[in-house]
């Protein structure tokens, strides 16, 4: 999924103040974003996998070692781990054994692990179409922004009708009758019909203070992405590597191309607290820099490589949760 889906996922989802709680900006998961990512932290089983994939011997031990060690580590965490972390243990079994697989093995893997997801955000919607901590967000929101019970009311509708109208278009995309840009433009007319809504039901200073807390959340989070950058470089570098069993020439040359767009990224996000850049314009930076990245890879992989990443594409995000 590219950065551009992801901005207007938590604009249009989320919708401006219902994202606006207490801790925001805290690395701390909540309790029920650990309770929803449960089911996918399990590894699928063996059986299901060689059904899938009819794995040879050889492969057979691979695939089988890396699922122990997904179950393990799994097994092992003293509470279900969050989003992110889940998404990392499942790169590393794709890192692990994507060298042992053909093309079509790895295509039969990655429809099998996607139907996961696909199950796991059904399973997600139906949380969350009654969750709790809804409340417990406008609660935060009203207490900050000093709301009457009429206006909780009415965003709480408008979080309500615009998550359905999100979903609904989510669905589309994953059924395949609507293409990334036909959801990028769908979920852009949602969040501005959200926000002209919202400004009818807030007051101009709500308004304003309420885009305040939304930026100092935002500063906080792209402050920690700065600081993570140099790592998750080398993660990414290691990820592909692994993977695609770079050469290494090609690993260099993929380096030079990660750390310009890391430090592209880096320079956007810095832009946002001093003023420079709105938060609208730094996602897209960040998504321009991504798709360069993007580009740039295409030309030093080669063809066989450049179909397998192919082939991994649906479970990559924007940028690559990686081992």
């Amino acid at each position: 999924m590219t950065p551009r889906i992801k901005l207007w996922i938590a604009a249009a989802v989320m919708t401006a103040a219902l994202a606006v709680c207490a801790g925001c900006g805290s690395d701390e998961p909540m309790a029920s974003a650990a309770a929803d990512n449960a089911a996918l932290q399990t590894a699928p089983s063996f059986a299901d996998v060689n059904r899938a994939l009819k794995l040879d011997e050889g492969d057979a031990a691979v695939v089988k070692q890396a699922l122990a060690e997904w179950q393990r580590v799994a097994t092992t965490a003293k509470t279900p781990a969050p989003g992110f972390a889940v998404r990392r243990q499942e790169m590393e079994f794709i890192a692990t054994v994507a060298p042992s697989l053909d093309d079509a093995q790895l295509t039969s893997l990655v429809s099998l692990l996607t139907s996961r997801h696909e199950t796991h955000r059904a399973q997600m919607r139906a949380h969350h179409s009654g969750r709790k901590q809804d409340g417990v967000h406008m609660q935060a929101v009203a207490k900050e922004l000093g709301l009457d019970e009429k206006q909780q009311d009415a965003l709480k509708s408008l979080h309500q009708e615009t998550r359905a109208k999100a979903d609904a278009q989510f669905e589309s995309f994953h059924k395949g009758t609507i293409n990334e840009d036909q959801l990028h433009d769908a979920l852009e007319a949602i969040h501005k019909d959200a926000r002209t809504k919202m400004a009818t039901i807030l007051t101009a200073d709500q308004l304003t203070r309420l885009d305040a807390m939304r930026d100092e959340r935002f500063e906080k989070r792209m402050g920690r992405r700065v600081e993570n950058a140099g790592d998750r470089t080398d993660m990414h570098l290691a990820w592909l590597d692994r993977t695609l069993e770079l050469t290494d020439a090609q690993a260099s040359q993929v380096k030079v191309a990660l750390t310009t767009m890391t430090d592209a990224q880096a320079t956007a996000r810095k832009a946002v607290p001093g003023g420079s850049l709105t938060r609208e314009q730094a996602h897209e930076q960040l998504r321009a820099a991504h798709d360069a990245f993007a580009e740039t890879l295409k030309g030093i992989l080669s063809a066989e490589q450049a179909q397998r990443m192919e082939i991994l594409k649906p479970l990559l995000p924007g940028q690559i949760h990686h081992a």
